[in-house]
């Protein structure tokens, strides 16, 4: 896991060292163990390294192939043994152990066709002579991040945007649209655009060719979510083995490392399946676990982490995240300097800790189970269920999935409640009339902002379609975009074994009654390690996550956020001084705490960082 850089001087001018290793340099933090650089006229590329396969010189970067070929790579390819071995048997030689020798193999055997053959993540750059083009790459959900710039003098790519500070004619500007989606609906990371005007990142599942010769550039998608098609006649007994075959070997192939691994463990179904297998293929007491924990018992899943470690015979790491150091020690300014972006919650602040006590303990890799919930129907979707079923006048089924919903989950009048706004926000009238009167706190040239996304194509009629669009640009791209930067912030690689991509297109393949049957989630999930688990783990109907208790943080702090929001509310145009209002109602009791509190003092923190600095 490491960080690349590029630069291009459209003016065929040379790009000197200097310049790349300054953009490098900007984050040492994401490669300590080495770096490197190369520069050809009008073209240099930079890198940082964190090494995890082949700790020698042989995996330096930037890498040259035999033909001239150069790549700068961030990530990892984890099934690069049965690709090299391929490769081998089609004549390639190689001098190294690395999946990075194996990319530029891939390429110049298969050309841009090669990512198809990926099982991994990645953001890389191959600068090909002969061509006189770039291929620059992106993996299928975007686990890894690449971004790109561009004006009149220069093209340059990068793993984290505040590279870009480093090349003298960068100035940097606020994305307005992505600035208003954030404050008022809670939103990141749903499209191309960042928080910075003209900087961009390369869509999940896409290459760019930039021709050298005349600086234009095409992207190509070569994966998609919706065109994975629903397998309407497979079994449950058929699915639940294919799933624990999948899953198994995602995990088995996420293990290789040359380094120190360990696995994040929450207590809930999802992490605690990856340490059931990753325990069974590593030697008994070799895995180390990290769980975030809070004395404050409505926090607190420390019954559940131990049911698994004690199950599994693993010594446990517990961190009890102090959640007043958000404001105390400045450390909420320093996760929002390296995410480049704001943040939704103090949420963030446990995945920090995770991640700094895994560097504290010398893991250098880390196993966690980002995207469970938007594949198999984490969190309790429900509603988007019982719609379908509604929709299809299957009355019967419909009962049976309310009752037992109401038995696992919900109060009788909250269920009912829940369906029935669902079923209005069907109606387009209904959303756009609620959406104007959210929009109270927002001054008057903004209460009639217009907002065009692809997303809201889908019609959300199923929890599939609510899957798919969680996928491609709501839940998932935020929460891979905080994993890698609250990883990387401590130099730690974070692997996802939910994110195996033939594992996740088998479970985008499933019907949804095969996720969401009988008022339980992740049904498949359960079933494959039903026997497998202890029952308090499998039977168990919801988690916390990663939970941080924001309303006690903001009234042990309100001072100080309250002075937070009166300076962010001063640093746009957008915000009305009636939020200034409500923050004293709620700390005297009067109303109930609101999330866009913290919205707007996580802007005044990252314009703090970015742009008055």
């Amino acid at each position: 896991m490491c960080g690349i850089s590029l630069i291009v001087n459209k003016n065929k001018k040379m790009v000197h060292r200097d310049q790349i290793i300054a953009m490098s340099n900007k984050i040492n933090h994401r490669g300590p163990d080495d770096d490197g650089s190369y520069a050809n006229n009008n073209i240099a590329m930079g890198f940082k390294r964190l090494s995890i396969l082949d700790l020698s010189r042989a995996g330096h970067q930037p890498m040259i192939s035999d033909k001239g070929n150069v790549i700068i790579f961030n990530g990892e390819i984890f099934n690069y043994i049965e690709l090299k071995s391929e490769l081998t048997n089609l004549g390639f030689k190689f001098k190294s152990k690395t999946d990075t020798e194996v990319i530029l193999a891939a390429y110049e055997k298969w050309g841009e066709e090669c990512v198809k053959k990926f099982n991994g993540m990645w953001g890389f750059v191959i600068y090909d002579q002969k061509k006189d083009n770039l291929f620059i790459s992106r993996d299928r959900f975007g686990i890894k991040p690449l971004y790109f710039w561009q004006n009149s003098e220069f093209f340059a790519v990068s793993s984290e945007i505040k590279q870009f500070y480093s090349i003298q004619s960068f100035s940097p500007e606020i994305e307005e649209e992505s600035l208003i989606r954030f404050l008022y609906k809670n939103q990141l990371n749903t499209n191309e655009k960042t928080f910075f005007k003209n900087v961009f990142s390369l869509e999940p599942g896409y290459n760019l060719i930039y021709s050298l010769a005349n600086n234009s550039s095409t992207k190509k998608k070569f994966y998609d979510v919706d065109d994975i098609a629903i397998n309407y006649d497979i079994s449950i007994n058929e699915a639940s083995e294919r799933f624990s075959e999948l899953f198994d070997h995602s995990i088995k192939i996420r293990l290789r490392s040359d380094v120190a691994l360990g696995s994040c463990l929450s207590g809930g179904l999802d992490s605690s399946s990856i340490v059931y297998s990753a325990q069974r293929h590593m030697n008994e007491g070799a895995l180390s676990t990290i769980s975030s924990c809070y004395q404050d018992k409505r926090y607190d899943e420390q019954y559940y982490i131990d049911k698994v470690t004690k199950e599994f015979n693993i010594i446990p790491i517990k961190i009890f995240p102090e959640v007043n150091d958000l404001f105390n020690k400045n450390v909420l300014s320093d996760i929002i300097y390296h995410q480049d972006q704001p943040i939704k919650g103090p949420s963030h602040f446990s995945e920090y800790s995770v991640f700094k006590s895994a560097k504290d303990n010398s893991l250098t890799v880390m196993l966690d189970g980002q995207g469970a919930d938007e594949f198999l129907g984490g969190y309790m979707p429900f509603q988007y269920y019982n719609y379908e079923l509604w929709k299809k006048k299957n009355y019967k089924s419909l009962a049976s999935n309310l009752n037992k919903q109401r038995k696992n989950h919900y109060s009788f009048l909250s269920l009912i409640k829940n369906f029935t706004i669902h079923n209005l926000k069907q109606s387009s009238k209904v959303t756009k009339y609620q959406d104007k009167m959210n929009r109270y706190w927002l001054n008057d040239k903004f209460r009639d902002y217009e907002f065009s996304e692809q997303y809201d194509q889908y019609a959300l009629d199923s929890f599939s379609s609510l899957s798919r669009q969680q996928i491609k640009y709501t839940s998932l791209p935020y929460q891979l975009h905080s994993e890698d930067r609250n990883s990387m912030l401590h130099s730690i690689e974070s692997r996802l074994p939910y994110l195996d991509f033939e594992l996740a297109d088998f479970m985008l393949s499933l019907p949804d009654n095969l996720k969401l049957e009988d008022g339980k989630t992740k049904l498949i999930q359960r079933e494959a390690f039903e026997s497998k688990l202890p029952k308090e783990i499998t039977e168990r109907n919801s988690k916390m996550g990663f939970e941080a208790p924001e309303e006690i943080i903001f009234k042990k702090n309100k001072n100080i956020c309250r002075n937070f929001i009166k300076e962010g509310i001063g640093l746009s145009d957008m915000i009305d001084d009636i939020v200034l209002k409500e923050f004293d109602e709620f700390i005297n009791g009067k109303s109930k705490y609101d999330k866009k509190f913290f919205r707007i003092i996580s802007y005044k923190m990252w314009h703090d960082n970015f742009i008055q600095r």
